[in-house]
């Protein structure tokens, strides 16, 4: 299951901004999402450093994306979200320490600590925990 949110730290909550989204996108609501050319996409496991523009908070499809496919995303670096961890880690995530995402743009890898940019924050469960997701971009231009 995708992120879900839980609290912003800073007491600002959610930070929503319109982003355009690329082609070809499955995106769900909870969902990372890098920035590429001033669109998003699904991120990725390893992101490249400096490229995640925050969690949607919506879903959206495109397959051909026009200037109406737009999707608001939480660019508040302070929310902390409820986050799934992959069922096949061997490791139970540790508070304080980073991973990288799973399979999907929903979930992290808890036996990914190789870049990783989902910081777990508290309640670790048997299977999600809540995080706080780092590597974020540092201008949209």
């Amino acid at each position: 299951m995708p992120a879900k949110f839980v609290k912003a730290l800073n007491g600002l909550g959610q930070m929503p901004v319109p982003f355009l989204v690329n082609n070809n996108q499955t995106i769900l609501r909870g969902y990372i999402l890098q920035i590429s050319s001033g669109k998003v996409s699904a991120a990725a496991d390893a992101q490249a450093a400096g490229t995640v523009a925050g969690v949607a908070l919506e879903d959206i499809t495109t397959t051909t994306a026009t200037d109406a496919d737009i999707v608001l995303v939480d660019v508040n670096p302070q929310s902390v979200y409820n986050m799934d961890w992959t069922t096949a880690s061997t490791n139970t995530p540790a508070i304080g320490s980073a991973y990288d995402l799973g399979a999907n743009a929903g979930v992290f890898d808890a036996d990914d600590t190789n870049g990783g940019y989902i910081r777990v924050v508290g309640n670790v469960g048997t299977s999600t925990a809540d995080v706080m997701v780092g590597n974020r971009f540092n201008n949209v231009g």
